[in-house]
């Protein structure tokens, strides 16, 4: 009896400040999961900003013993990285007028947008799941806010480095023509009209 008792006062505080270690680093991976969970779930309409794609990055340390998470994180990155083939429906020929390449450029990216938003909404889900937030598929898939307006700058910006790389590559040109400066002076051609 005697030995037990000694052994509890020596072991006792040890197998505390051990729990108490282990306690803390459960708690510790949990909030990192949740920060994962909350940045995808924040930027889920606007996945090219920087903390998505570092969130996206730390699904497979973050849960990696979870299988249905590591799968669903996998089928949303190969898509991601997947130099994807137009549909005959989508494809571009010279023939084309202007309008017709770009509703058939429209419906391409659509349809890349549309796989890409449903395999996010899927490993939100199932990461939803493994830290205890109760929500369904369909919510995920259809909530998140982004306003338009960031979306039109994001489209204004891009095609604003799709012509500059298309000058410095020399498949675009930048048009020059000669005018008369005083016409757009109006208070030149009031003072020589006087």
């Amino acid at each position: 009896m005697e030995w037990i008792t000694i052994a509890a006062i020596f072991l006792g505080p040890i197998l505390a400040v051990v729990a108490s270690q282990v306690i803390d680093h459960l708690r510790a991976s949990r909030q990192r999961k949740m920060d994962v969970f909350k940045t995808l779930m924040r930027l889920r309409r606007t996945p090219m900003y920087p903390e998505f794609v570092g969130a996206l990055n730390l699904v497979e340390l973050e849960f990696r013993k979870n299988q249905a998470v590591q799968e669903k994180w996998r089928a949303l990155l190969d898509h991601l990285s997947t130099q994807h083939s137009r549909h005959p429906d989508e494809m571009i020929v010279d023939s084309d007028t202007p309008d017709a390449r770009l509703a058939k450029e429209t419906a391409f990216g659509k349809r890349l947008f549309d796989a890409r938003h449903v395999l996010s909404a899927e490993l939100l889900h199932s990461i939803a799941k493994v830290v205890g937030h109760k929500s369904e598929q369909l919510e995920i898939f259809k909530g998140g806010y982004a306003p338009q307006g960031w979306m039109d700058v994001e489209g204004q910006q891009e095609d604003i480095r799709s012509f500059v790389h298309g000058i410095a590559t020399g498949r675009y040109y930048v048009p020059v023509g000669v005018m008369d400066i005083d016409h757009l002076n109006p208070h030149k051609s009031k003072q020589q009209e006087e």
